[in-house]
């Protein structure tokens, strides 16, 4: 299974963005921003790699292109579409890592991968 079957997996489920945007965070140099509630509503959580804010929607992911600390482009996705997207992001996030923070994110694929075959997510 590679890491755009795993993605495309778990968001095919209800709270499938939610359950990528949580593994994400696990990855080395990812920025965070818990969820905040509000009065009128609620602000996801969103993780940050490298050019790119993910947060989770209710049907998939919505991707933000940063630029500058304003977000130059924004678009929502579901299914592979955000899979692809989502490990395209990472292959560029990894670029930028030291060789060892590389091998952590290749560990954590490998573990993803893992889990989403036998079933546990």
């Amino acid at each position: 299974m590679t890491l755009t079957d795993a993605l495309a997996t778990m968001l095919r489920v209800r709270a499938g963005g939610a359950a990528v945007v949580t593994w994400l965070q696990r990855l080395p140099a990812v920025g965070w921003t818990p969820g905040r509630r509000r009065l009128f509503g609620a602000d996801p959580e969103v993780v940050t790699l490298g050019n790119w804010r993910l947060s989770p929607t209710d049907g998939g992911l919505r991707c933000q292109l940063v630029s500058g600390g304003v977000a130059v482009r924004s678009r929502e996705e579901s299914g592979m579409a955000a899979a692809r997207l989502v490990a395209d992001v990472i292959g560029q996030h990894s670029e930028g890592l030291t060789t060892s923070e590389r091998e952590q994110v290749a560990v954590e694929i490998g573990a993803l991968c893992e889990a989403v075959a036998a079933g546990q997510l």
